[in-house]
């Protein structure tokens, strides 16, 4: 973290502005990533300013999402649902590189709001999604909200002509988050 305020810093003094919302945006996720999601939301709204101040159409999506996904860490699932319904409407299924998350925290918002049905569509996407780019990591979040959806449901789920419990959703993403290290 300390690196990457260095980053921040630096990049602003120089008027690297582009560089400065990426770091800002790092540091939200490192925020996020440690269960802090007001202060993730807190740098994820100061990249989101420089981002649109640039015209960082890319960045724009890219921290909106971050920031509806920082939400549904806040508890703030229904907003959250609204807002990615309306971010992934926009950018379409293959609008940017970052829609397969977009669902999957779209599938945890709905999760919490009981939405079992709408959510296994959500994050069966994602991991559709996710497969597509072949994203490792990406695939790995995907099967842990599969596995999430699967114990709600408290049934088997269908993913590409295969049958999933829980159990399996969720050793599927540890086993490939162990690949990644």
């Amino acid at each position: 973290q300390e690196f990457e305020r260095q980053e921040v810093k630096i990049s602003r003094e120089i008027g690297d502005l582009k560089t400065a919302s990426n770091g800002l945006n790092s540091l939200g996720f490192q925020s996020y990533m440690q269960g802090k999601g007001k202060e993730a939301i807190e740098y994820y709204e100061e990249a989101l300013q420089i981002a649109r101040d640039i015209g960082n159409k890319s960045g724009v999506i890219m921290i909106q999402s971050n920031i509806y996904g920082a939400r549904v860490l806040l508890e703030e699932y229904s907003s959250s649902e609204d807002s990615l319904t309306a971010l992934i409407d926009e950018v379409g299924d293959k609008g940017h590189f970052l829609v397969s998350e977009m669902y999957r925290f779209l599938a945890e918002a709905l999760v919490a709001q009981g939405k079992y049905d709408d959510a296994l569509a959500k994050a069966q996407r994602s991991l559709t999604l996710s497969e597509e780019t072949e994203n490792p990591e990406a695939i790995s979040e995907a099967w842990r909200v599969l596995g999430i959806v699967a114990s709600c449901l408290k049934e088997d789920i269908l993913f590409n002509d295969q049958t999933f419990n829980a159990s399996d959703c969720f050793q599927r993403s540890l086993d490939d988050f162990e690949k990644l290290g």
